[in-house]
């Protein structure tokens, strides 16, 4: 499909969309009395939102395109780390949230600073800021390219058209504008991937028992794979544990989900706000699995990269339309991961770094005009992110997302033993942290141990436990280093 097969109605849709994307941005400016309101919301948004908005972040653009090629390839064995997901949003409920909704916090790390230190909070910050600034400039050129494969808008131009959206909206109405946004775009996302589930159904000749064959086909990973052995990815054992250590580090700890669940009006509301993500995010996933053997069934199971099996079956050319909704979704599902990125780092720059230096607090309107220039800053960094990639090429791409996979298991350490002990000090944890990161690039990045292989090969274990190893040798090493200054440092109470 060429911008030529595009019909009228179809940039209509688009060009509805967009609209809407405006509308909510001006009518949460509207509603802005503060700088809070801005920032957090006025911490009163509907917790069914919060929800809404917290899979819509998680969910790019580039998920939607990578989950249709694995359920094309490998059927829906990947549903099953849903378990993973699904425990670590109980952990969050019942550990994270009563001291985040409890303080009526403003980002995770002013914890950080609460139970440890300025050391500690700042750490944790920074590398928020450094990881999720990358993850978004990766998500924002992968969605250009995305593009580009079915359309005549090249790259740099893609970069820029959602890139200066989402700095417009979301610097216009900040974080209610952000959250009703991404509600917008994950309807538009399940409209798309539903529609195409029906358009697909409707071609086979026999409609679903077509795809329940190609999803029961043998040669496929089966559904559910019990097989505790820690090399099979993905399996329910590491899809449990070591995944769930991983979406831990995330909900628990990332301050993309954490500023949500704080801007609900108290902790019932963001329980449920985080319960529902994960409900949501686990419909998102089975459909868009589906989807994927819904195409191979379509295709009858044709030689497939699965990074194209998404962008093939748009450029075969849908019915006038669903081309329009489909484009839309993909822009929907980028713009969904940047402006959370782009009013996450700026506000935890706000708070994290601005405000806390200062003897004085900022007089509200002043404080309004610096979230909004940092909203506006973030996003030209992300664009120049953007562009960077695309300069370096996939095997630097590559890289850097393997990097980002396990960089937040040390960081999770740190918040558990905030959480779980009484007397580690800032010294203890910053030590524990130390130890974490040593041990993930020994397991996962290393041939120090046994030449020519990483410790993980060598243990015979997937590299999806390296956020499990990262947040144990955290753990283990903060509390030895505690331990041998003899302080007390399990809680009696």
């Amino acid at each position: 499909m060429s911008l030529a097969a595009i019909e009228p109605l179809d940039w209509a849709i688009v060009a509805a969309y967009g609209a809407a994307v405006v509308g909510a941005a001006l009518l949460a400016k509207r509603k802005q009395a503060s700088s809070d309101d801005y920032v957090m919301g006025g911490r009163k948004l509907p917790w069914w939102l919060i929800g809404v908005s917290i899979i819509a972040t998680a969910f790019s653009s580039i998920s939607l395109l990578g989950w249709t090629g694995k359920g094309y390839v490998d059927g829906m064995n990947w549903f099953q780390i849903q378990a993973g997901e699904f425990a670590a949003i109980v952990i969050v409920c019942v550990l994270f949230l009563p001291y985040f909704a409890g303080r009526k916090l403003t980002t995770a790390y002013e914890y950080l600073e609460e139970r440890f230190g300025p050391k500690a909070r700042c750490f944790a910050s920074g590398l928020f800021h450094l990881t999720v600034l990358a993850r978004g400039g990766l998500f924002l050129f992968l969605t250009a390219r995305a593009l580009a494969v079915f359309t005549n808008i090249d790259v740099e131009t893609s970069i820029l058209v959602v890139g200066v959206a989402a700095m417009a909206y979301s610097s216009t109405g900040g974080l209610g504008a952000v959250v009703w946004t991404d509600a917008i775009q994950l309807l538009l996302v399940l409209t798309g991937v539903v529609a195409s589930i029906a358009l697909i159904l409707g071609e086979l000749p026999g409609g679903m028992a077509d795809v329940i064959a190609v999803a029961e086909d043998p040669q496929r990973p089966p559904p559910l794979d019990v097989d505790p052995d820690p090399a099979r990815w993905p399996s329910l054992w590491t899809g449990l544990l070591a995944y769930g250590v991983f979406a831990l580090s995330v909900a628990g700890t990332n301050q993309q989900p954490v500023q949500r669940y704080m801007a609900c009006t108290d902790l019932r509301a963001a329980r449920r706000a985080a319960l529902l993500s994960w409900l949501l995010g686990s419909v998102i996933v089975f459909l868009t699995l589906g989807l994927g053997v819904a195409l191979a069934a379509r295709y009858e199971g044709a030689a497939m990269h699965p990074n194209d099996v998404f962008t093939t079956f748009v450029r075969d050319g849908l019915p006038t339309g669903l081309a329009g909704v489909m484009v839309a979704a993909i822009f929907a599902a980028s713009m969904s991961s940047i402006d959370s990125t782009i009013h996450s780092m700026a506000t935890a720059t706000l708070v994290d770094f601005v405000e806390r230096r200062r003897a004085e607090p900022l007089h509200d309107a002043r404080r309004l005009r610096v979230a909004r220039g940092l909203t506006l800053l973030y996003g030209v960094l992300a664009v120049g992110a953007a562009f960077y990639a695309m300069a370096q090429g996939r095997d630097v791409i590559d890289l850097l997302l393997s990097w980002l996979g396990f960089l937040g298991g040390p960081v999770l350490g740190l918040f558990l033993l905030g959480m779980l002990t009484r007397q580690v000090r800032e010294g203890h944890a910053l030590a524990g942290v130390l130890g974490g990161y040593v041990a993930v690039i020994l397991f996962s990045k290393s041939d120090l141990v046994v030449a020519g292989e990483t410790l993980a090969q060598v243990l015979g274990m997937h590299g999806i436990w390296s956020a499990a190893v990262g947040c144990a040798c955290t753990v283990a090493t903060g509390l030895l280093a505690a331990l041998l200054t003899r302080r007390k440092v399990f809680d009696d109470s």
